[in-house]
């Protein structure tokens, strides 16, 4: 990768320099996606849409359209807080299940 194609996926010059703009974010991320997706099917029932396929399209299209602007304007920690928001309960559900097996 040139330094030109770096220049042009990075975030603005100086933008994080502190790690408040680091964790604010990784809270975009991780807290933001699911308001969006509260208030995107909202606005769906408001227009008469309705059915799964059409949330789930809108699910999966938002999901990746998150994670690829995140990635082309160079705020990573965005993307990073999107995928902890699914890693997280995927790890909450394994701690679960592992302790269910323990105390049989």
């Amino acid at each position: 990768m040139t330094e030109e194609q770096k220049a042009e996926t990075s975030a603005p010059a100086g933008y994080y320099k502190d790690r408040g703009t680091k964790i604010k974010d990784f809270f975009i991320g991780f807290l933001g996606y699911p308001a969006l997706m509260t208030v995107l099917p909202a606005l769906s029932a408001l227009r008469g849409d309705s059915g799964a396929v059409l949330g789930g399209l809108y699910t999966v299209l938002v999901s990746v359209g998150f994670l690829v602007y995140s990635y082309q304007t160079g705020r990573k920690y965005i993307a990073i807080g999107l995928l902890s928001l699914i890693i997280v309960p995927l790890l909450i559900m394994g701690s679960c299940l592992l302790i269910m097996v323990a105390v049989k």
